[in-house]
């Protein structure tokens, strides 16, 4: 089976692509009419920077991720936390949300490691419970290994 990734990359770009204006929106559609999954790489360097202040700014960027969901897309917009470990600039943008996932370290994580992380749900409509446990992932040869608090290991087998 072919793949179907497609990455638009914006240091492969001749300019800026701004998604929070209609220009930049008119150059992702030919890649976001063929998609059903998403990703943005990051809020801050993929919007107006002002908007990271003024939540009036980031009003364009909201109403078009908003269009894509009323048009089907799942969509994951990553976003780099401050210095003290919170979202930077204000909050507004996490209002229209379904799901948000904070990625941190867990305690006593060292380099060697490799990938390894905790995801906690801070948001989430229509999952509660075990679907939104908080778990620790790590990379490992064999593949992604979870854990759950008050749960056995699982591995997940790598793709070929």
């Amino acid at each position: 089976m072919a793949s179907s990734l497609q990455i638009v990359a914006a240091d492969w770009q001749e300019g800026f692509i701004p998604l929070d204006r209609p220009e930049g929106q008119a150059a992702l559609e030919p890649f976001v009419d063929n998609a059903d999954l998403i990703f943005f790489d990051n809020r801050s360097c993929l919007f107006d920077p002002e908007g990271e202040s003024d939540p009036g700014a980031r009003q364009p960027a909201q109403d078009y991720l908003l269009s894509l969901r009323r048009r089907g897309k799942a969509v994951m917009l990553a976003h780099h936390s401050n210095r003290q470990g919170g979202a930077r600039g204000h909050r507004k943008p996490e209002d229209p949300m379904n799901l948000l996932i904070n990625l941190t370290r867990p305690e006593g994580y060292s380099h060697e490691q490799g990938a390894r992380f905790v995801a906690t749900f801070e948001k989430s409509r229509g999952a509660y419970g075990a679907a939104v446990a908080p778990f620790t992932a790590q990379r490992t040869a064999d593949g992604w290994k979870t854990v759950t608090p008050g749960r056995e290991p699982s591995r997940r087998r790598q793709a070929d």
